[in-house]
């Protein structure tokens, strides 16, 4: 399940999507091979009747909750870092997200212990400014990967938000020249609109 593009913006690119770690389907795929162990043994053991389905059904159902759901669940939760923001979207028919602006995260850390490390997996923690403060995303495959990713990512936007800036204030600063030039008259209202409507396009 991609990220629909069309939720981008024009200029944003995925630079990495992905879900939590195959370590939670551990337990439903054991789940799995009980509720068929259970199956074939009800269908073998109970007379045919309704205690044979009775039971047959119980554990379908059982599997449903204890297998089915946590797979669904998995699979329809995506971390998608891209190069304006990190998304968090999880929900099957209700859906729930979270988006971190790259240029509000403060600090990002990883943790694993002993058994983590070795499964590849473990939780990446990020303090960002403002209501979010900090958010854990837990298992993350190769988190201290993701954090070396998630660093320069962010390095890179602030770049590109430090030029934006720089830009707007000589654009500026080259607008407020022509306006003083305008008003000695060293320039006629033509040549004053002109000006303006180059530095304008370029802005835009």
């Amino acid at each position: 399940m991609p990220y629909p593009s069309d939720f981008l913006t024009e200029d944003e690119t995925i630079q990495r999507a992905f879900r939590p770690h195959w370590k939670t389907l551990i337990i439903p795929i054991i789940w799995t091979i009980l509720v068929i162990v259970a199956s074939v043994l009800v269908w073998n053991l109970l007379p045919d009747g309704w205690p044979r389905w009775a039971s047959l059904v119980a554990l379908v159902a059982g599997w449903i909750g204890l297998a089915a759901l946590p797979v669904t669940r998995w699979y329809y939760t995506l971390y998608v870092l891209t190069s304006e923001r990190l998304i968090v979207r999880k929900g099957i028919l209700a859906r729930t997200g979270m988006e971190i602006p790259l240029e509000v995260v403060n600090d990002v850390g990883f943790s694993q212990s002993l058994f983590e490390r070795l499964m590849g997996f473990g939780d990446v923690v990020i303090e960002s400014a403002g209501e979010l403060g900090q958010s854990r995303l837990s298992n993350i495959p190769h988190p201290q990967k993701f954090h070396s990713e998630l660093y320069r990512v962010r390095e890179d936007r602030t770049k590109v938000l430090s030029g934006v800036s720089s830009r707007i204030d000589k654009d500026v600063a080259s607008l407020a020249q022509l306006a003083e030039l305008h008003r000695q008259g060293a320039l006629t209202d033509e040549e004053f609109k002109q000006q303006k409507a180059r530095i304008l396009d370029t802005i835009d």
